[in-house]
């Protein structure tokens, strides 16, 4: 759950103490590019897409400031890599039914680091070996060294057929797990891995 402080106050300074907020919360792909680190590829090809989290509501407090918290998403939401976490807020002017409106929104990480890969070659032809090169790097794109080992995942489509009001529908999932896990030299965060 992530937090959200609403402060509001009337254009000539009045307090807008007593007046009801809604925020609605909403997680959107947002890709981990770090300056430093351009070459490395970060995070997924296809993420996913928005997912909305829902809406929350509130009356604005002493001095107009009022505090609610988005929503957690709900299992199965979320993305293979990182995301933002976006507010929409609109204050209601007390009397008249007027909003006035903004957005803000901060980084979710889904881990406390990232792995960026790098093979050095746009296509690779079918039973040939090649080599990715990779980097461990905290939120912020700096070099980790504490990395001991790292897991290789593979990711497969699947789907499902339900019977949901006389009619059928097919859901299509992802399902992900873990292929290997390769130890790293713990002085060193850069691995090479042979597909």
């Amino acid at each position: 759950r992530v937090p959200v402080n609403v402060d509001a106050r009337y254009l000539f300074g009045g307090s807008a103490e007593g007046s009801r907020f809604e925020v609605n919360c909403r997680l959107e792909p947002n890709a981990f590019r770090p300056e430093a680190m351009r070459q490395w590829t970060f995070g997924v090809r296809n993420p996913g897409k928005t997912q909305d989290l829902g809406l929350v509501s509130g009356t604005l407090k002493d001095e107009g400031k009022g505090v609610v918290s988005c929503p957690a998403p709900k299992e199965g939401m979320g993305f293979y890599s990182s995301a933002r976490m976006v507010a929409s807020v609109s204050v209601y002017e007390a009397g008249s039914g007027r909003t006035s409106s903004t957005t803000t929104s901060v980084p979710v990480h889904p881990e406390r680091y990232y792995i960026g890969l790098d093979s050095g070659v746009k296509k690779v032809q079918p039973d040939e070996a090649f080599t990715v090169s990779g980097v461990v790097v905290d939120w912020n794109g700096k070099l980790v060294t504490n990395v001991n080992e790292v897991q290789r995942y593979e990711r497969f489509p699947s789907s499902s057929m339900i019977d949901v009001d006389e009619r059928v529908k097919c859901i299509s999932r992802l399902r992900v797990w873990v292929r290997d896990v390769r130890s790293l030299q713990a002085m060193d965060s850069q691995v090479e891995l042979r597909a």
